[in-house]
């Protein structure tokens, strides 16, 4: 099965070993775009019990009416190298309710499974080339 890029579907690279914690989401007037910091992780320990710093990323606000809902658990927290190209950082997992907007979410932590993604990827016969 292939994707079709178009305004609403494009290509995100995987992190690589100078990824880093600039974020910059692009057009925050867009639907569905937020501009979301990543966090220290004893903000999403102090709001989150069960959160799990070697595996997730906390990210987000606190008090600021910004947060993304449940239906968009598994949507991605992309961020922009200084070149230009998108990578993927996060995937939205929990904490996330745009209703009250009060807490930061939790993502996961994409370079944590990434050998996982590149095996699978080589397997499959689509070798990951960026």
């Amino acid at each position: 099965m292939y994707c079709r890029w178009n305004d609403y579907t494009r290509p995100v690279c995987l992190p690589d070993a100078s990824h880093g914690y600039q974020v910059d989401t692009g057009d925050e007037e867009q639907l569905n775009q937020l501009m979301y910091p990543i966090l220290d992780d004893s903000i999403c320990a102090n709001h989150w019990p069960d959160f799990l710093p070697a595996n997730e990323l906390c990210a987000g606000y606190e008090n600021q009416n910004k947060d993304f809902c449940g239906d968009d658990i598994g949507s991605p927290l992309v961020c922009k190298k200084q070149n230009g190209a998108w990578y993927v950082e996060g995937l939205a997992s929990s904490g996330g309710n745009c209703t009250t907007a009060n807490e930061p979410g939790i993502f996961e932590d994409v370079t944590v499974y990434q050998n996982w993604v590149l095996t699978t990827m080589e397997n499959a016969g689509y070798p990951y080339q960026y």
